[in-house]
């Protein structure tokens, strides 16, 4: 490991154990708390899930629990050879902690946890709205979108960085969209990159305004003045967890054909 890397670790284990886990070699002895961590695919979560006990899962991607298809294969990978069970399916992951339990998997639905993003928000003062604000709202033409324009925003998913398409069918497909929501050139056209969508859609599409990636869309709540007429994802659960887009389009799977749910073993 780099330096840095090793640093972060050593953090992350001096952490686990001031709440009760002991350490001996990056071995688990013990563990009284639950862990929170997202998203359970990533290849240090699955490690920490190898290795510790008891964890929430913080997610709410409605495409984030695949339907499970347990043959032989499964069994050798998970039983035999010991790798973890993934998407919330591990007996290790207690609760899922999301916006609406309906939205996961029935067989997981007793494990989910509601919070609500508009409670975190009322409790946040004054002073933590105007620090975020001034973090996330500021320096990428704010004005763009607090404008009376009539406005689209079309959040994307990075569904060719994860090669379900190829990279010029993705912005074919983006294209698309724009061309059968926006005939009549009446709406200004906002992109939301998908943290992971490593596209830069102004090089192929005109007349767009791009809000950058690292840009939490629901930081968009703390201003009363933002306001979109038309929002539209193929399935990004963020357009469930906000009140300024008058209409929400949720594509789904099926508006790509040669996608269908993904089936993980």
């Amino acid at each position: 490991l780099t330096n840095k890397y090793h640093s972060i670790l050593q953090d992350i284990f001096q952490f686990l154990e001031k709440y009760g886990v002991e350490n001996d070699n990056i071995h688990l002895i013990e563990i009284k708390h639950l862990l929170n961590i997202f998203n359970d695919t990533e290849y240090f979560n699955m490690y920490l899930i190898k290795k510790y006990h008891r964890f929430n899962l913080l997610e709410d991607g409605v495409w984030m629990h695949p339907l499970i298809k347990k043959d032989i294969k499964y069994f050798m990978k998970h039983y035999i050879l010991g790798q973890p069970i993934k998407f919330g399916n591990s007996p290790k992951i207690k609760n899922i902690i999301v916006q609406d339990i309906q939205r996961l998997p029935k067989n997981l639905q007793a494990k989910g946890r509601l919070y609500s993003i508009k409670k975190l928000q009322n409790n946040l003062s004054t002073k933590d709205i105007d620090i975020l604000k001034s973090i996330f709202l500021v320096n990428f033409g704010l004005g763009s979108i607090v404008s009376n324009n009539k406005k689209i925003i079309i959040l994307t998913q990075p569904i060719s960085e994860e090669n379900y398409v190829k990279e010029d069918e993705k912005i074919e497909l983006y294209k698309e969209i724009i061309k059968e929501y926006n005939k009549n050139d009446i709406y200004k056209v906002f992109i939301k990159n998908h943290p992971r969508d490593l596209t830069d859609y102004s090089k192929y599409i005109k007349n767009i305004f791009i809000i950058p990636s690292y840009i939490p869309f629901e930081i968009f709540l703390l201003d009363e003045n933002i306001s979109f007429d038309i929002g539209i994802t193929l399935w990004s659960s963020s357009i469930y967890n906000v009140d300024f887009i008058k209409d929400k389009i949720f594509l789904g799977q099926e508006y790509i054909k040669d996608i269908s749910m993904r089936v993980d073993d």
